[in-house]
């Protein structure tokens, strides 16, 4: 390596470096850096890495970097291991280590997947001896393509980082650039990325008196838990130290190797309330965290224009489309009788929204308000007034305030690394009095909906199941078969099928079925 090799590379004037040779096309450590940014104080030179000690020109912080290319024969691993644990005791300043360590540590790091191997346990096992941390990667699950046709796929390069180095470089992600025609992606480690606001405060205006109460109650549970209970993100952090929760729910799931692996360093560090479980706790702030997004192909990385794309998109998903659309006048539709009509419009009764209250998931995640199911089930006694006079308004006025129908539009991703908006699923958090409403209404919908439903539609109807359907199908398939007859089977797929409601359409078909003459009122 030679000054006349990296400034080939442009990385401008103001550029120091170290470097270890290759050997021939394998190995070979590169690290340079922009001397008006940090000053170099200490280097160490090994056989597999570069240990440079900067110190920022801005703030006079100290951290250590190390640049490493890691063996590919296994018998010299160890030493490749004992070289990166040298440069931990000899310096303690906050660290990162990035390159290509030419090994994975799951078996989900690699595409043709296997099992947890001996090598895999053993990365594993220095990361954690060296209390280090390994970022998400984005942009994709894997940072090496090779073999025949590049169908092997794996994760051999990587930043891992301890808890001092994240803590001085907040919000830092790592992610692969293009590939040119190298058969590595680069890897990317930068800081930042986009700004998350402070959490909203879970409570939210309602209605009339129980808005009041609303508001006196968040006050106090404030100074609650600032002076009683204590700060609730600790309590969290502290709570994780608990495993006893975790073990029944994954008695319910089968554990792959690598899981039970998992599994027994948390029972065995659990109770130590150790910086193993702090540490898990703030790697999931790390897999919630955008530093880009593709919308209709273009990438968007700053925050406010991001948040505006994601909001024109699902506008444009969830606006109707003009233009001419077939009616329902003239079609045969089944009816609900006099009698089954004034069942639906009857005021509502005390019992019948307890009943659909006790119905709902108490621990589902909240949306605007910031209530759960289960407060207003703990709490029934003290705001059933207020609860049955929001029905009683509903019922009489058809409308309710305009803030209950607030929703917070969260995105979860369908795969690892997803940064293109179609690779998201949405998922909508609705208000706890909204989602009570709405489940009120379902259940009394749901005593006559088999009754204008036609009975060919199998799914979605209580006392009907939807496999019927499928056993229809191959009945109708042998049939043919049998017969020796020839047809024509189709398959109809509506693209985002409950994305999509024209609700003009919906209360059309509605007021044909006779299901809620009041309908049409309903704002």
């Amino acid at each position: 390596m030679s000054t006349g090799i990296v400034r080939s590379l442009g990385v401008g004037r103001h550029i120091d470096w170290r470097a270890i040779n290759s050997k021939g096309a394998a190995g070979g450590v590169l690290v340079f850096w922009d001397n008006r940014v940090v000053d170099l104080l200490e280097v160490e030179e090994g056989i597999f890495s570069v240990f440079c000690l900067f110190k920022n020109c801005m703030d006079g912080m100290r951290w250590v970097f190390t640049g490493v290319y890691g063996p590919v024969c296994r018998r010299d691993r160890e030493v490749f291991w004992e070289e990166l644990g040298s440069i931990k005791g000899l310096w303690r300043d906050p660290w990162c280590v990035g390159g290509d360590f030419n090994m994975i540590r799951y078996p989900k790091e690699r595409s043709k997947g296997g099992e947890l191997s001996a090598s895999m346990r053993r990365f594993t096992e220095v990361v954690e001896d060296l209390e280090l941390r390994d970022y998400p990667l984005q942009g994709g699950l894997f940072t090496w393509r090779g073999g025949l046709n590049n169908q092997s796929q794996s994760r051999l390069d990587r930043f891992l980082v301890t808890d001092e180095w994240d803590r001085m470089f907040n919000g830092a992600m790592q992610g692969i650039l293009a590939r040119p025609v190298y058969d590595h992606f680069p890897i990317l480690l930068e800081g930042g990325g986009l700004k998350r606001g402070s959490s909203p405060f879970r409570f939210e205006n309602m209605c009339f008196v129980l808005d009041a109460k609303l508001r006196a109650l968040k006050g106090l549970l404030k100074t609650w838990n600032k002076e009683v209970f204590g700060v609730i993100e600790t309590k969290k952090r502290e709570a994780l130290s608990q495993v006893v929760y975790w073990d029944a729910v994954e008695n319910h799931s089968i554990l792959s190797l690598e899981d039970c692996e998992a599994r027994k360093e948390a029972k065995e560090e659990g109770d130590n309330n150790t910086k193993f479980f702090h540490r898990m706790a703030n790697a999931h702030s790390k897999r919630n965290w955008l530093l880009r997004l593709k919308v209709d192909d273009c990438w968007h990385t700053e925050e406010l224009d991001l948040k505006n794309s994601v909001v024109g998109a699902f506008n444009n998903l969830y606006t109707e489309e003009g233009g001419w659309r077939p009616g329902v006048e003239g079609l045969p539709f089944l009816r609900l009788d006099s009698c089954e009509v004034v069942g639906l419009e009857i005021p509502f009764t005390e019992g019948e929204v307890f009943v659909a209250l006790s119905d709902l998931g108490k621990d589902k995640a909240p949306g605007p308000d910031g209530f759960t199911m289960a407060f207003w089930s703990f709490s029934w006694d003290l705001v059933k007034a207020e609860i049955m006079g929001f029905f009683k308004e509903f019922h009489e006025r058809g409308r309710f305030v305009k803030s209950l129908n607030a929703t917070f539009l969260v995105l979860v991703p369908k795969r690892g690394g997803a940064e293109d908006l179609k690779d998201f699923r949405p998922i909508s958090l609705v208000g706890s009095l909204y989602k009570l409403l709405a489940k009120v209404l379902a259940n009394r919908i749901k005593k006559v909906m088999g009754k204008v439903i036609s009975e060919s539609q199998n799914a979605f109807v209580e006392g009907r199941q939807i496999l019927d359907a499928v056993l229809i199908a191959n009945e109708a398939v042998d049939s043919r078969l049998k017969d020796n007859a020839g047809g024509v089977l189709c398959k109809l797929d509506i693209e985002k099928a409950y994305d999509r409601v024209s609700w003009s359409f919906l209360l059309a078909v509605l007021k044909r079925d006779g299901v809620w003459r009041e309908m049409d009122k309903v704002d």
